[in-house]
């Protein structure tokens, strides 16, 4: 397996497999989400398993035919080696979890969700950039984005960016201040608001923060808006 540490902490797992082909498309890999899902497959290196693609587009691992249970997953974040620790959700699905607030992993995926074409679209930012800028010490967070001429002499000699890069990151990253609110509000990745609620809340407050701000403080109950979940009131 190979794990994957999520923006909010939880560390997927996909499975790796000798390559198989499917309705004429070549697979190796395929999510296995939590890992009470992994542990229901008793994997072992060298097991004969079952893979379908669900929908005709998703690769899955359907069963485990020789279920050896002898694979032990690592115990460490793959991106910032704290040790991993387990929780389990109100539904009882245990997921593995990176404790470490700091971790490069975790950071770069909350930015790339700020950038994202459906949050504040700043082109040329995807996750696997952002780690690296992360890494370098020059972004912590969404609002170190807006400051990035502080460390201009650095990035233009990193290996991978320069001038042409570097401008039209800038360019990109200018012209999302002038964002509409429902945009913001999915970039800064509130828990359980999807960009469908989120322009239900642009509607109610007429794309006003401060309106949203007020609301926040005033204690008003969000799920009065249709489409908006009662767990936001939390």
């Amino acid at each position: 397996v190979t794990l994957n540490t999520t923006r909010n902490g939880t560390v997927s797992i996909v499975g790796e497999f000798d390559e198989v082909t499917i309705d004429g498309t070549k697979i190796h890999r395929a999510s296995l989400h939590n890992l009470s899902n992994f542990e229901k497959f008793q994997f072992g290196i060298g097991d004969m398993i079952s893979v379908y693609k669900a929908n005709m587009i998703i690769p899955q691992i359907s069963e485990n035919l020789t279920r050896s249970g002898t694979y032990e997953l690592p115990k460490y974040c793959p991106s910032c080696g704290e040790e991993l620790t387990v929780q389990v959700s109100s539904g009882g699905i245990k997921e593995l979890y990176c404790p470490n607030t700091e971790c490069i992993a975790r950071n770069a995926n909350k930015i790339a969700r700020f950038c994202d074409k459906n949050a504040m679209n700043i082109d040329g930012l995807s996750a696997t950039t952002i780690e690296k800028m992360v890494a370098y010490g020059w972004i912590k967070n969404f609002k170190d984005l807006y400051h990035l001429e502080i460390h201009a002499d650095s990035i233009l000699s990193a290996p991978g960016f320069g001038p042409d890069r570097y401008n039209a990151l800038i360019e990109e990253i200018e012209k999302s201040r002038k964002c509409l609110m429902h945009r913001f509000l999915v970039g800064i990745g509130i828990p359980l608001l999807g960009p469908e609620a989120a322009k239900k809340l642009h509607q109610y407050f007429y794309g006003s923060m401060e309106k949203f701000e007020d609301a926040i403080k005033a204690g008003f109950r969000f799920s009065h808006i249709e489409g908006v979940s009662e767990a936001l009131n939390a």
